[in-house]
């Protein structure tokens, strides 16, 4: 599979050399420049000073894509060695279990460093080891995507103020954010099924309470439990969706598939437009955007794999992408496509890493196959699910 993994990335203008201190040092400052960034529609990349770099995130995601065509293809690339290699030189893998972005995120409800651990890098990377482990039967990748888990257990597990479990997205963050906490819930859960620790397993149980009471009577979630944190949108949705299927895999609890089953309904009716078109937010149809565009690929796909009722998302959507945001190599994307316009700015892991996971996800589909992380762990011994 081609790859370019050195790039640049919509949240990355504070890794800009030419951002002053007295920018760095504000938070509205800080926020402004990084929405300038992500939504001026011209690549600011060479005025803010950015270079190409690596991220572990995308190198993850590139990973466990590599991992399911392989398994599509039944046979083993070579790029997965070279992935895991480019995967423990990133800088954004910070040992001990722990991973993180690799440029500083000011977002509306807190600020995190380059350098500091975050769930959503964790929870990725996490999980692409334990995919290449489990296919390669190399047990040393299971230890580690088995380390992040634990890490995550043991540093960003908490409890809110009416003592409920969740995991935090960053050790400063006090907000419950639904799909962070569900994204930690699945890797803990399927990191305790594959190495046989039913306490992961039940702490992730536990965790994922929260954003099970969180669903809306409409079937969606909300971005997090502050009222300033109230919207919600479909790669978000989809990445609950995708924890709730991981949950079911390692657990074989109904409940996990009884609550997908009102989300992937809301999901699917809501998001999306009669072409495929992937809709940001419930209701609006503009910004149609690269990253919700794959991420619902990949999501549906394994979904409907697993005989889930996600319609003609996954081929709908695909193909839709593949007409107004991807490159003519079939692997380079764009940014968003407007109404009148096409934004063609390209950054890997936003656009390119997901639609990666996107693709191979549809080989699966079309080979008739499961994730091989999923199918390992269903069989495993701890999870019962029903399929």
């Amino acid at each position: 599979m081609m790859m370019t993994l050195a790039g640049v990335d919509p949240y990355d203008a504070l890794k800009g050399r030419r951002i002053p201190d007295w920018v760095r040092s504000r938070r509205r400052l800080r926020q402004a420049v990084i929405q300038l960034r992500k939504r001026f529609p011209i690549d600011l990349t060479s005025i803010l000073g950015v270079e190409p770099f690596v991220m572990a995130k995308a190198v993850a995601c590139f990973l466990t894509a590599e991992v399911r065509h392989s398994a599509a293809r039944d046979e083993s690339s070579n790029d997965l060695d070279r992935l895991v290699r480019e995967l423990h030189h990133a800088d954004g893998c910070l040992g001990g279990g722990a991973w993180g972005y690799e440029f500083d995120v000011q977002t509306r409800w807190g600020f995190y460093p380059a350098g500091e651990p975050n769930l959503i890098a964790t929870a990725f990377c996490g999980r692409a080891l334990l995919t290449a482990g489990v296919f390669l039967k190399r047990d040393d990748l299971i230890a580690e995507g088995v380390e992040a888990a634990r890490y995550l257990a043991h540093e960003l597990h908490v409890w809110d103020e009416s003592g409920r479990p969740f995991f935090r997205y960053t050790h400063h963050s006090t907000n419950l954010i639904h799909n962070a906490n569900a994204l930690g819930s699945a890797l803990v859960a399927m990191a305790g099924a594959v190495a046989g620790d039913r306490s992961l397993v039940d702490l992730a149980q536990e965790s994922m309470g929260v954003t099970l009471a969180g669903q809306r009577p409409d079937g969606t979630w909300p971005y997090g439990a502050d009222s300033g944190l109230s919207w919600n949108d479909s790669f978000h949705t989809a990445y609950i969706l995708d924890s709730l299927h991981a949950m079911g895999c390692a657990t074989g609890d109904p409940t996990f598939r009884e609550v997908m089953m009102r989300g992937i309904a809301a999901w699917t009716s809501g998001f999306f437009g009669t072409s495929g078109q992937p809709y940001y937010y419930m209701g609006h149809r503009g910004p149609l955007d690269i990253h919700a565009a794959a991420t619902a690929v990949d999501v549906a796909a394994r979904l409907k794999a697993w005989k889930f009722d996600v319609g003609e998302v996954p081929g709908d959507v695909a193909k839709w992408t593949s007409k107004w945001l991807v490159g003519s190599d079939g692997v380079s994307t764009c940014y968003r496509k407007h109404a009148f316009y096409v934004d063609r700015r390209h950054f890997v892991r936003w656009g390119d890493a997901h639609w990666a996971l996107g693709r191979s996800s549809l080989e699966l589909l079309h080979a008739g196959l499961v994730d091989p992380l999923e199918d390992y762990v269903v069989h495993s011994g701890l999870g019962r699910l029903d399929v």
